[in-house]
């Protein structure tokens, strides 16, 4: 078969192969873009409804919320009486609130009231069977241990899914002790999913999880739901009944996180079908566009390339036919092929300058082997030693080609290198690697590598080896890692020094403190207003102290590993107002006023709370400290999933050097600035490490002179399975 007829038949073959390609992969690409554009859409629209779902709930704990935190609530608890009976718990409120049932409970546990309501007659009903086992001590909706928890969610009945909430029961004023609990149930049926259609505009249905009789799709769901792994907790199914639809769904857990609800969402596949429309446009275009393109293509390989290729094939055969180095190949067309041949002549001139070039360059690689300063080896399929050079050789007190020609098996071989002898089996196997040898005898250390080389068939037939003495290296290494324990034990020390004298201090403190109080209380009392003051220069400089020594063993634990992360949810702007009457008497000390700018996003947190208010105490602080009848402002605002607090002062400033240095521990800007303004430079290292440990950080930009501005990072639910455990969780340090 000629040239011309393999071209020919490849190109067809390579054209038709491409048109087939594209067609599955346009297939894949664009419907499964379709698919996916469709899928997506049925998990927003599913979760649109869980998100109703959960704003529903959340409705309902808010009413739940108003009667447990009232009076007139604590009140029935102790006296049960009978006017809060007919007055608030007859079915006309209950049913308005879509209370199915409500349960009083004392802080035994006894149920001092419970009854049953009826949404469509408005009307008393039985109570829910089942509801007393969810009553139990550790039962979610009883175990509330502080005073603003609370329980919401879903149970499974036996007469079907229902929703729960329970707060415990408080006064007016959401103060105890806690006397017991109210808890509500409301209807998860047919009638509360067509309200959620209603509020969504969806097509929803529902079904028990662990039901017996779940239709086909259901039950598939259920399975496929069973295999996920995180979120979203969401599958997609074309309908059984009607592949022109295309369902979601998703599962509700229960208060017990176990699944309880299978919720599915139905829609037309609109969107698939313009996407099949637009599938079948394209590939007709692609059909099209593939015959045309291999008309021209032929035509043109015809005349430009297979034409003039026989052509110059046929003048090579006859330069390798006359066996002369004088004879060329016809060069005068001006495309590639005329290059090519070009580049043939002049392969002809190179061809004996090469040999000459290649037994210098066999001299020169001999030369560089030889002086190297590693160790170069070479081994034969059989162990032969056919190589050995380097100048290294010497400090095992080898020479040069001394051991060539004998096996690395042998006796007198193995007996001063037996670590090579025993990985030379490996490598002559096929397996490459590197390995670290010691020799004894000189105390020298080599990482050697092994690599096999491979015939065309891929049998091994020998072996290359080199070898580096980095006995240096590993003499650096291990003063290295003698020096890091040496230093690992010295901060070790350090901290466990910190906070035992910390502990030992405060006792003392706390005593001197209170005398001076006292001191203060008697002197006013008995008329020595001439102690009074001495009295509170002794408080003030107690409090000083203290309050270092507080940050001495907040800095211990911290070091220590044993600072513990607390988290829990909290309001940030009712947080900032609390600030404000903390730092007041530090604002008015120096005739500043402060500025807070908290936008309306910024509104609860998921965080340690002490931790974030003493952060930004500490920053409120040091602004106050350093500027002087000026303007400090709190801004607060939010980006994605995270709260920028923001400590702008008008104060003096630091320079380029001092902000380098500035979150140090015992770190101030200067001499003149500690001695004037006083302070220990750990405050700012503590609040450093505070916002890491809460998944976040601090940054600051200054200009001397002109003021600062620090801001603090943190993420607005903070996420504890991924922060470090601490070194002894729980404990004190």
């Amino acid at each position: 078969m000629t040239l011309r007829t393999k071209t020919l038949l490849t190109l067809i073959a390579t054209i038709l192969g491409l048109l087939a390609l594209v067609y599955v992969a346009a297939d894949q690409i664009v419907l499964r873009s379709y698919r996916n554009l469709e899928n997506d859409l049925a998990r927003q629209n599913i979760t649109r409804a869980i998100n109703a779902y959960h704003d529903s709930l959340q409705a309902f704990v808010v009413f739940n919320r108003d009667w447990a935190h009232w009076t007139d609530s604590y009140q029935f608890v102790q006296d049960r009486n009978e006017d809060y009976i007919e007055v608030n718990l007859n079915p006309e409120s209950q049913v308005r609130l879509g209370v199915r049932a409500a349960y009083y409970l004392n802080s035994q546990g006894d149920i001092i009231f419970s009854q049953g309501y009826d949404s469509e007659t408005v009307s008393e009903a039985p109570l829910p069977l089942g509801m007393e086992i969810h009553f139990e001590p550790t039962a979610p909706l009883r175990y509330l241990p502080n005073i603003p928890d609370y329980a919401a969610g879903v149970l499974l009945l036996p007469e079907g899914p229902v929703m729960v909430v329970s707060h415990n029961i408080l006064t007016s004023f959401v103060s105890g002790p806690i006397i017991g609990n109210l808890i509500w149930v409301k209807e998860f049926d047919e009638a509360y999913v067509q309200q959620l259609a209603d509020t969504t505009r969806l097509s929803l249905t529902h079904h028990s999880f662990n039901s017996n009789d779940l239709p086909a799709d259901f039950a598939a769901a259920r399975d496929a739901l069973g295999q996920l792994d995180g979120e979203p907790y969401i599958t997609t199914f074309t309908t059984p009944d009607d592949e022109n639809r295309i369902a979601a769904y998703t599962v509700i857990n229960d208060l017990y996180g176990q699944p309880a609800v299978l919720l599915r969402m139905d829609m037309v596949r609109s969107v698939y079908a313009q996407g099949r429309e637009s599938f079948m446009l394209l590939l007709g275009a692609m059909l099209l566009s593939g015959v045309i393109f291999g008309i021209v293509v032929l035509t043109v390989l015809e005349l430009n390339v297979l034409r003039p290729l026989v052509s110059l094939s046929k003048s090579v055969r006859e330069v390798g036919a006359s066996g002369s180095s004088g004879t060329r190949v016809p060069a005068g067309r001006k495309d590639e092929l005329g290059l090519l041949a070009g580049e043939i002549n002049e392969m002809l001139n190179d061809l004996e300058k090469a040999q000459v070039q290649l037994t210098e360059t066999e001299q020169r690689v001999g030369t560089v082997v030889t002086s190297a300063p590693i160790i170069l080896f070479a081994l034969d399929s059989t162990g032969m030693i056919t190589l050995m050079e380097g100048k290294t050789l010497d400090v095992l007190g080898l020479q040069p080609g001394q051991l060539a020609g004998m096996s690395v098996f042998n006796p007198l071989v193995a007996a001063r290198l037996p670590e090579v002898t025993r990985d030379a089996k490996r490598a002559l196997a096929g397996e490459a690697f590197s390995t670290v040898l010691e020799d004894h005898e000189s105390g020298y250390v080599f990482e050697v590598r092994f690599t096999p080389q491979r015939d065309s068939h891929g049998k091994v037939k020998g072996v290359i080896g080199v070898a580096t003495n980095i006995t240096e290296i590993k003499r650096a290494e291990k003063e290295a890692l003698a020096a890091k324990e040496t230093a690992e034990e010295a901060n070790r020390a350090k901290s466990t020094f910190l906070a035992n004298m910390s502990h030992e201090l405060r006792t003392p403190l706390n005593a001197i403190i209170g005398y001076s109080e006292l001191i203060q209380e008697i002197g006013e009392e008995e008329g020595y207003s001439e102690a009074i003051p001495d009295a509170k220069k002794i408080q003030s400089a107690g409090q000083y102290l203290l309050s270092l020594i507080n940050s001495l063993l907040d800095l211990a634990k911290i070091e220590a590993g044993r600072m513990e992360v607390s988290a829990q949810d909290f309001d940030v702007p009712h947080l900032i107002d609390e600030l404000y009457s903390t730092i007041a008497p530090s604002l008015d000390k120096n005739g500043n006023t402060l500025v807070m700018e908290i936008a309306p996003d910024v509104k609860g947190m998921y965080s340690d709370r002490t931790k974030v208010k003493q952060i930004l105490l500490n920053l409120l602080s040091n602004a106050s400290k350093f500027t002087d009848q000026g303007q400090i402002t709190l801004r607060a605002r939010a980006e994605t999933e995270t709260y920028l607090f923001e400590v702008i002062d008008s104060g003096i400033g630091m320079s380029e050097e001092v902000l380098n240095k500035l979150f140090r521990d015992f770190v101030q800007a200067d001499a003149s600035t500690t001695r004037k303004y006083g302070g220990t430079g750990l405050g700012l290292s503590i609040s450093q490490r505070f916002a890491e440990m809460l998944g976040g950080g601090i940054t600051v930009t200054s200009e001397e002179g002109k003021g600062s501005t620090f801001t603090v990072r943190l993420p607005v639910s903070l996420a504890l399975e991924k922060l470090p455990l601490t070194a002894d969780e729980g404990a004190e340090a």
